[in-house]
């Protein structure tokens, strides 16, 4: 049986810590540069 990690509806952590949070939500330079050059000023 395949884990509950690989499947389409993984369960997260309890608690996530600020590093990881930080490492997923914060945007890249290649989107940040993306983002200044379609965005309204």
């Amino acid at each position: 049986m395949t884990s509950i990690e690989r499947t389409a509806y993984p369960r997260f952590k309890k608690h996530i810590s600020k590093k990881e949070l930080e490492q997923v939500y914060t945007p890249s330079q290649a989107e940040l540069n993306f983002i200044s050059k379609l965005a309204r000023k």
